[in-house]
């Protein structure tokens, strides 16, 4: 029993009248019983007299016995400010708020040091995405690693993509609806974008194989080229287009950005979120991505990390992207 003292006061004709309450419930709605199931915990309820008026002078003498020499206040706000200059960990955050915003999980004070680390943070992210009917791991499920699996196949397999069929087409662009929204994770390509993506299949290609043989040494220059090179001579393929195939090309090396993830990675790399959309700033992410303790601690000696591995810069997506309201 962790007990807490409540004294309450009643003051009528100039006579204050005390009551005491013993307890080991918080000071909040639920403790006192403001709840549809109230919490179950000890009380000890003592009415006014002698032994109420007791307690509450042995009280003061407490209070007075530990008195700081300085007003409340100034207690208050000198603990307020340490507080905001050593915030705690993003675990202490989440059983304190009941929630930590995706991003925290991977921003520079609380971002992952080992590969188990961030197997770790994406675990907590799961968590979140749940709400919103998505999942990372689960291979048969909506999530990412069924989604990145899936589309990578169709973008560099043998059918050419004006030969796909009505559903894998529209699982390669993104472009489900409804209780299918989930296969636009990672990006979509949409509208008129569609068609010359189709009209282009060739030169995307041969783009995109170029990302695929690349040695890991030649990241992120031969990423940076691909995307300048598919955004300036394919008219009306933008930067997100680029990105996402690059990504699904290259899911162990490369980053999807576009709308919906650039005020993510904004806030992480502390810039402007349109101006990630320049090569050489996309470029700058890479290097961001390269320099995370988690992202160089491998390949897993687990086996089952292996997966996760093989797609862990794709799945940073996980933490910074937004659907479309």
């Amino acid at each position: 029993m962790h007990r807490k003292l409540y004294l309450f006061g009643r003051r009528s004709d100039g006579i204050v009248t005390r009551q005491r309450w013993i307890r080991s419930s918080n000071s909040t709605e639920a403790g006192f019983g403001g709840h549809s199931k109230p919490i179950e915990e000890v009380m000890l309820q003592v009415g006014a007299g002698e032994r109420a008026d007791a307690l509450a002078d042995q009280f003061q003498d407490w209070y007075d016995h530990y008195a700081t020499g300085r007003s409340v206040s100034e207690v208050i706000r000198e603990y307020t400010e340490d507080r905001m200059r050593n915030t705690p960990h993003s675990h202490i955050r989440k059983i304190a708020s009941g929630v930590v915003p995706r991003r925290d999980l991977l921003d520079k004070a609380h971002r992952p040091r080992t590969f188990a680390g961030y197997q770790q943070a994406l675990k907590e992210c799961e968590q979140v995405l749940r709400n919103n009917g998505w999942e990372i791991f689960n291979p048969r499920g909506p999530s990412y690693v069924r989604v990145i699996s899936r589309r990578r196949k169709l973008l560099l397999g043998h059918r050419s993509w004006s030969q796909l069929g009505r559903s894998s087409r529209r699982q390669l662009m993104g472009l489900y609806r409804a209780n299918l929204d989930w296969w636009g994770l990672m990006g979509r390509v949409r509208g008129s974008h569609v068609q010359v993506v189709l009209d282009h299949e060739t030169k995307i290609r041969a783009s995109l194989q170029t990302v695929v043989k690349a040695h890991n040494t030649e990241f992120p220059e031969i990423a940076v080229d691909a995307m300048r090179e598919l955004t300036t001579e394919i008219k009306y393929v933008g930067h997100g287009t680029a990105t996402l195939f690059l990504t699904l090309a290259r899911p162990d090396r490369l980053l999807s950005l576009n709308g919906a993830s650039e005020k993510g990675f904004g806030a992480l790399l502390r810039k402007s979120p349109s101006t990630l959309r320049a090569p050489e700033n996309y470029r700058e992410l890479l290097r961001w991505l390269y320099e995370q303790p988690w992202y160089a601690d491998g390949p897993p000696a687990n086996e089952d990390l292996e997966p996760i591995w093989r797609v862990r810069a794709a799945l940073v997506d996980a933490f910074v992207w937004e659907p479309a309201s």
